[in-house]
């Protein structure tokens, strides 16, 4: 008997592309999978080029990494990027909600303000 793998949905789908990009982005052969905070620049701008080139300015996001590592290693581990993502997320959610409405869907914001940390 032959059992077809149902699709993933859009969310699930989401979800695999998160783990997928992460390790691809990672250090190879280290356990547990992190990134070193050069790794996680070079993810950024690869996978949110829009975001990236509109960010207020290279401070705050320095500032946001550092309020991430919290044992001081300079890695991001999977908890760390979940995190980020979803102060992104949020961020994002919000101006689009603030500029456009809840159902309007119109790409990337056009400025994108990081959060402040402090």
């Amino acid at each position: 008997m032959h059992f077809q793998r149902p699709s993933m949905t859009e969310l699930e789908s989401a979800l695999n592309s998160l783990v997928q990009v992460f390790q691809q982005h990672c250090a190879s052969e280290e356990e547990p999978p992190r990134l070193r905070r050069s790794q996680l620049k070079g993810l950024l701008h690869d996978q949110l080029p829009h975001l990236m080139e509109h960010a207020s300015d290279q401070a705050s996001l320095d500032s946001l990494m550092d309020s991430l590592d919290h044992d001081g290693d300079a890695h991001c581990d999977f908890n760390h990027f979940v995190t980020l993502l979803s102060s992104v997320t949020v961020c994002c959610h919000e101006f689009f909600q603030h500029h456009h409405g809840p159902r309007d869907k119109c790409g990337p914001p056009p400025l994108f303000l990081w959060p402040s940390t402090g």
